[in-house]
């Protein structure tokens, strides 16, 4: 019984230590988010007050979604207000909601009994209402018809307008603070308005930010601004009739909101997720944490150390603040043209890319991709293809470009076969080169002579190929419209077709694991196959499945429109999305090498097309996180005692059979350590 005691004590002495995992990969990152609730629509904004949040789910009609947060890991659904226009902004005060929506102006609700809230008032508003803030008995509302509206809100049953004043735009956020309005004006920044006398309201000043202002918040004297692909503007407000800019913050994504606690910020960067700033030294600000969301992030409530997340398409994610990542972002090679497919072997990384042509990247650091070569003749990039010392480029109308990378330095024209119509995708193997080619199908070309290929055999499906994968005498062709098709070419002068499978949208990539076959069906996103081009499974990407690779169980999707997609296969018939990366564009294109992704983007700006380096390994295991939370807390404390007790193998920390005090010396030394 003592030494029970004793082990007893000597363990619970640490349960005041709490360490988290941290690690800096895609997949690892997505376990950030530990609790969540589905929206039937898009989140879109979300305010908090006790353990109450008010969550706008958006589409032609609107909800207020009430949920019950005392618990973040597992919110509850208490209730929902129909209102039937777009709810732009909301607002808790004490027991009472205020709701800015696009057709009628304000509503206001009663949630004292929040499984059954109540309309109580309203107030009709020019051109609807699109933001509010709210002081005391003052509600602030930008309404439709760029005014400023203050209104008495003393009683919420009888709202009354004290006066209003002209603003230069429309005003998607508003804060007041000490009888000051600050609110932005889209493209013309913000505007600094005195409301002390609220029958009386006074324009201060103005200032203009390089984009679009979405939103802000005010830390003493200091103004934070989303101010939409301009990143954070920071604004010293000393003097509220002349503000001045500290300084600008890059965030490589689009901002919607920031807010800030305890002198950090935190900024909804769109499909970035959670950007978190240090602004100590707010003419110097760093972002030093990334927290990845499912979706795109457009609003955020920070409290008790988890951000409340308006996750659009996925509803609201709560993210545990205790474990901040990097983001798996390694680094990035921009092509002058968009990228549309990679191919990586060894340390290199060989890129279609439109017409810039063919380059040869050296990835030996992956965090700063150098070009070795290029071949800028190749034009209309699509596709590669690495056998030995030849690459393989399907170019469009320029057919299926042979060339010799015995040099990466100075790649150099073998030959051409011309296909007459577009070369998409082609596979080599033991000299026959194998091209998806539009309008026609298949065709089968002897290589053997790069300088005067030719062709052996066709065939032809009448549709719009776009990738295909040889395995063993099968050619699986992702055939558009059409489906895929197994095609046997044991014998290459006669191909002929054993299986389709009559997709539901557009199949545009391919790949063949372990008896599996996967395509990217645009936008139905995924469907698993078996042998035989049955469906066994399916998986719904964010935007449009365009390439998909897999390797041990795990589907790694070019999902244009929203970037890499990385989905979990082992069971074919249930795939799980593990997470994804946003490459602000359309990923065309994904290679795999280890636990690295590049990913071949067309960007929507300039500098977003290329090559994206990616680390998606999963976190590291932690054998002290026995209840698997990626916490070390008191419950890793009480699994290892009762597992201890009950002389069971889980406490055999020193695996050597025996359980003793050296097992608890190893686990007291696993936790202490913590977790990678």
């Amino acid at each position: 019984m003592l030494y029970t005691r004793l082990i007893t004590a000597s363990l619970l002495c640490i349960t005041l230590v709490t360490s988290v995992i941290r690690a800096d990969g895609l997949l690892c990152n997505s376990r950030t988010v530990v609790g969540s609730y589905e929206t039937p629509n898009f989140a879109t904004k979300i305010d908090i007050s006790s353990n109450i949040a008010c969550l706008v789910n958006f589409n032609f009609e609107s909800q207020l979604l009430i949920l019950d947060i005392e618990n973040p890991i597992t919110p509850v659904f208490l209730s929902s207000f129909e209102i039937p226009s777009h709810i732009l902004d909301v607002k808790i005060s004490s027991d009472t909601v205020y709701i800015a929506d696009t057709l009628t102006g304000i509503h206001i609700i009663d949630i004292s009994e929040p499984s059954q809230p109540r309309a109580i008032g309203s107030l009709s508003t020019a051109g609807g209402a699109v933001s509010i803030a709210i002081e005391d008995q003052l509600l602030c509302v930008a309404d439709g018809a760029n005014n400023l509206l203050l209104v008495d809100i003393s009683d919420p049953t009888s709202p009354a307008v004290l006066s209003s004043l002209p603003t230069s735009e429309r005003s998607s956020d508003i804060e007041v603070v000490d009888g000051l309005v600050y609110m932005t004006n889209q493209y013309s920044g913000i505007q600094i308005i005195d409301v002390r006398n609220p029958s009386s309201p006074v324009t201060l000043s103005t200032f203009d930010t390089p984009g679009n202002a979405q939103g802000l918040t005010l830390d003493g004297h200091t103004l934070y601004i989303a101010d939409s692909g301009s990143g954070v503007q920071i604004i010293d407000v000393t003097s509220p009739d002349s503000p001045t800019l500290l300084s600008s913050l890059d965030t490589s994504s689009w901002v919607h909101q920031i807010t800030l606690v305890d002198g950090i910020a935190y900024a909804a960067a769109s499909e970035i997720g959670i950007q978190v700033i240090d602004v100590a030294d707010p003419a110097s600000p760093q972002i030093i944490e990334i927290f990845n969301t499912s979706g795109s992030a457009t609003d955020l409530v920070i409290r008790d150390g988890y951000a409340y997340v308006a996750d659009f398409s996925y509803g609201l994610q709560i993210i545990d603040l205790s474990n901040p990542t990097e983001s798996p972002l390694l680094g990035m090679f921009q092509t002058p043209e968009p990228a549309k497919h990679v191919v990586v072997k060894d340390h290199f990384a060989y890129v279609a890319a439109s017409d810039s042509g063919f380059m040869i990247l050296n990835i030996e650091n992956p965090a700063d991709p150098t070009l070795m070569g290029s071949l800028e003749s190749t034009r209309d990039a699509r596709d590669v293809y690495i056998d030995g010392k030849t690459a393989y480029v399907s170019a469009g109308v320029h057919g299926l470009q042979i060339i010799d990378i015995s040099n990466l330095s100075a790649p150099t024209l073998l030959g051409a076969y011309n296909t007459w119509s577009e070369a998409e995708s082609a596979v080599i193997q033991d000299g026959i080169a194998y091209i998806a080619y539009k309008l026609r199908g298949l065709l089968i070309v002897d290589v053997s002579n790069p300088s005067n290929p030719t062709l052996i055999g066709e065939y032809d499906t009448n549709a719009y190929p776009r990738h295909l994968r040889l395995v063993d005498t099968t050619v699986y062709l992702a055939d558009g419209v059409s489906g895929v098709h197994a095609i046997d070419v044991s014998n290459p002068t006669n191909p002929v077709r054993i299986h389709t499978y009559d997709s539901p949208e557009n199949v545009l990539g391919v790949d063949v694991e372990n008896g599996w076959v996967y395509i990217a069906d645009g936008n139905t996103g995924i469907h698993i196959l078996n042998s035989s081009l049955g469906h066994v499974g399916s998986y719904n990407t964010e935007h449009y499945a365009y390439n998909i690779v897999v390797e041990d169980n795990t589907a790694y999707v070019a999902d244009n429109g929203s970037g890499l997609q990385v989905i979990d296969v082992s069971d074919p018939t249930n795939p799980i999305r593990y997470g994804d990366f946003e490459t602000q564009g359309h990923a065309f294109g994904v290679a795999i090498q280890g636990t690295t992704a590049f990913i071949a983007n067309a960007g929507y700006e300039p500098t977003s097309s290329g090559i994206f380096v990616i680390d998606v390994s999963d976190c590291p295991p932690c054998n002290a996180d026995l209840n698997m939370d990626r916490t070390l807390n008191f419950f890793d404390i009480a699994a290892f005692l009762i597992a201890y007790l009950d002389e069971d193998p889980l406490a055999d920390f020193t695996l050597d059979g025996n359980l003793d005090l050296s097992d608890v010396s190893a686990f007291l030394s696993a936790y202490n350590t913590g977790c990678p």
